[in-house]
């Protein structure tokens, strides 16, 4: 009775096995030649075409067995044309890509479905000032056909710059069409960008709106009998008037403290004389030649002893003014923007009129297209998609008879422990 219990469940277990083996194999995927199919209660499927070909014959029998239907998707990308057998019964929806040409063959003789059309050559070519033509040839029975093709674009050369947008007028570019001559205008919106004679400069040369302006002052301070001020190293303008600030020193003279003008001299003066040393001027502040000044009266002299007085003009050395470089505005395109001109000291590099953005223009690009080669690849890798779906399938189908397998032998060796027990 136990052996009879123990036999009983290794047939059922091997039963199961077998079946479930069965299931799994019953759709085998085979090869034969550029051909994949499966076969099911013996009708062949063709279910992906792997060679390169773009004339296709399909086979009336594999193995024997008949081919009887066409999977999904299979001549999709790269074929032309597709002779199948007079065994097929069934072609499943979106078998073939667009363009392709199907020829059925019935009794040993053949009839087309539509004409197989190769790509076409172009025999006149199209200009922007007239059609041109292409020759289509049918890879089937020989028949031509002939197109016409559209008129070309004009071919428009960079464009000339002929009035740059500002804060309230239009910009200008003309292109000019290399083919033909024709003329383009594209206009450029106002960019909002005044103008101005320097970074420094208040108005606008244009619009004459206002702007808070800052100038860039130098570092040495000089004075007069009013105060003491500054340059700007941009415009060479006086820039921070300041009035005196006056102190008496021990002499009892009034000496501003932040530039040393004096502004009285005490009685009984006597001269205290500093030597002053020379300066080179720059772009923007003079410089002077050495002299002694006196620290409580605005007497200078060219000796250290005081004998012999100077006029204060007779010292100073004018500004050398600024060496401008002028930058070319750079023209926009359609695909970068340009820049408008800039000026600058090529020697202590003061920015005089700094540049701005012109927007890049607006001339339409093409717009890109999926072309009909590009969709039927897109086709071709859904479909590879799903034949690795279903590889994937088969694989998960055997991984579960082994667990299963796993799990029989498992409560198998359970039951004769326990039968020993």
């Amino acid at each position: 009775m136990k052996l009879y219990r123990i036999f009983f469940f290794i047939s059922v277990t091997a039963l199961l096995i077998s079946a479930s083996i069965n299931i799994v194999l019953a759709k085998e995927i085979k090869q034969e030649g550029d051909f994949k199919y499966t076969v099911e209660d013996q009708s062949a499927t063709v279910i992906e075409y792997t060679g390169k070909d773009e004339t296709v014959k399909v086979p009336n029998f594999f193995h024997g067995i008949p081919v009887n239907s066409i999977a999904k998707g299979v001549f999709m990308s790269g074929i032309k044309i597709v002779y199948l057998p007079d065994t097929i019964t069934e072609i499943e929806e979106g078998v073939f890509g667009k363009g392709v040409s199907v020829v059925f063959s019935q009794g040993g003789t053949t009839f087309e479905t539509s004409h197989c059309w190769d790509d076409g050559a172009v025999v006149v070519n199209s200009t922007c000032q007239s059609e041109g033509t292409k020759r289509f040839r049918c890879l089937i029975c020989g028949e031509t056909k002939e197109e016409k093709l559209p008129f070309a674009p004009h071919k428009w050369d960079k464009g000339i710059l002929t009035f740059a947008p500002n804060c309230t007028d239009n910009g200008i570019i003309e292109y000019k069409c290399t083919v033909c001559g024709e003329k383009e205008l594209e206009m450029l919106e106002p960019d909002g960008n005044h103008e101005y004679d320097s970074v420094c400069d208040k108005e606008c040369n244009i619009c004459k709106s206002k702007r808070e302006a800052e100038h860039s002052i130098g570092s040495r301070i000089f004075f007069d009998a009013d105060g003491h001020y500054g340059y700007c190293r941009i415009c060479k303008e006086k820039s921070n008037n300041e009035a005196h600030t006056y102190e008496t020193d021990s002499e009892g003279n009034s000496v501003c403290s932040v530039c040393g003008y004096v502004g009285k001299t005490a009685e009984n003066h006597k001269h205290h004389l500093t030597k002053i040393e020379k300066i080179v001027p720059n772009c923007t502040e003079p410089g002077n030649t050495e002299y002694y000044r006196c620290s409580g009266c605005n007497e200078i002299f060219s000796d250290a002893e005081g004998l012999n007085k100077l006029d204060k003009e007779s010292v100073l050395i004018p500004a050398l003014g600024h060496k401008i470089v002028t930058l070319d505005a750079v023209l926009p395109t359609d695909s970068k923007d340009g820049k408008s001109k800039k000026m600058y000291c090529s020697v202590c590099g003061a920015v005089i009129l700094d540049n701005y953005i012109i927007p890049k223009t607006e001339k339409a690009n093409d717009k890109d297209v999926l072309t009909e080669e590009q969709s039927t690849k897109s086709d071709s890798i859904d479909e590879a998609a799903k034949n690795s779906t279903d590889s994937n399938g088969r694989i998960f189908a055997y991984i579960g008879i082994v667990i299963c397998c796993g799990f029989a032998i498992g409560a198998l060796i359970m039951i004769i422990r326990g039968k020993k027990k």
